[in-house]
């Protein structure tokens, strides 16, 4: 069978969790469940998306990806992950606080028999007054002074604290001590991997059987790396559309792009692309005229052969786009 690519959905797969809420309901229908996590695209074993529309109906994103490898993802990127999604969607409700935690980078993950790190972004969708996040050292760290303040329980004191509001932005490499404050919901872009190693978690690990892994993270801390609030502005692309540069990694781009009400432009690139809809409705138009409609919430995945699209905004549209890299 020929395939005819065309803009892909996935259904939701819903993760609770014990510092999640009911905060998404904006953006997914979460069934008045406590949910920490809503995987949004994923492609890993016991959490596989499955594609909600078309041809392809039926089939998890992996599925799709084995038998049509070129056209979805494109030859670089199959020949850099295999027949492989590479990358994970999430949304997050922090209701409570996250452990204090790191992520390790693609060399220690393979030593401990991970098949990738863990680099990861945050786009902040809503904040509470006066919620927060950490990530990275407030001032240079060395693996001694580190170990010091694990054991003497003054951690959180190192950590740079940072102010969370809409549309804010954070980068947060493999390496990067981190947690994010109650009151937060997150769209968070990152690596395909779900490895994650806690310093601290706010005593829970005592009454919840949630075990800390201080060997190991310090293992994956990487002293010296960027992280944190990305501070780029807006710059106008063309009557109506702005765009916003945001995480810049080997493992992929992502910018955020707002389209005033009518606004419209062509997308005539071979990527493998994920646009997120934050807020508004945009339509997208193919070749053939055939026309997609796509609300607040919605995570499409446009495949590497997929070229020659009018996406054009029904309301003023607040968009994050993806690029595989």
């Amino acid at each position: 069978m020929k395939f005819q690519p065309y803009p892909l959905t996935v259904k939701p797969i819903l993760k609770e969790k014990v510092w999640g809420g009911r905060n998404l309901k904006p953006y997914v229908n979460t069934g008045g469940r406590k949910i920490g996590e809503a995987w949004m695209l994923s492609d890993r074993k016991g959490g596989e998306s499955v594609i909600t529309s078309g041809a392809l109906k039926g089939m998890t994103i992996g599925e799709s990806i084995e038998k049509y490898p070129g056209q979805m993802m494109g030859p670089a990127l199959i020949k850099k992950y295999g027949w492989k999604f590479p990358l994970l969607f999430k949304f997050l409700d922090t209701n409570d606080r996250l452990s204090v935690q790191v992520h390790p980078d693609d060399k220690y993950a393979l030593l401990r028999g991970f098949p990738s790190g863990k680099t990861e972004m945050w786009y902040v969708l809503g904040s509470r007054p006066g919620s927060s996040l950490m990530a990275g050292f407030k001032s240079a760290q060395t693996r001694k002074t580190l170990v010091d303040a694990i054991n003497k329980g003054t951690l959180v004191g190192k950590l740079k604290k940072y102010g969370a509001s809409r549309s804010d932005c954070f980068f947060i490499p493999a390496g990067t001590i981190h947690t994010i404050d109650k009151g937060n919901v997150i769209l968070e872009i990152q690596q395909n991997s779900d490895t994650t190693y806690r310093l601290y978690d706010w005593g829970r690990e005592v009454t919840g059987g949630r075990g800390l892994n201080i060997a190991d993270a310090v293992n994956s801390v990487k002293f010296g790396i960027k992280a944190g609030k990305i501070t780029a502005r807006a710059k106008r692309l063309s009557k109506g559309i702005s765009l916003r540069q945001l995480a810049r990694c080997p493992y992929f781009d992502c910018d955020e792009v707002i389209i005033e009400k009518n606004a419209s432009y062509w997308y005539n690139d071979n990527k493998a692309l994920i646009m997120t809809v934050i807020e508004g409705e945009v339509r997208i138009t193919d070749e053939n005229g055939e026309n997609f409609r796509y609300k607040k919430g919605s995570f499409v995945f446009i495949p590497f052969s997929l070229t020659g699209l009018l996406i054009k905004s029904i309301i003023s549209s607040r968009l994050i786009f993806t690029e595989v890299k």
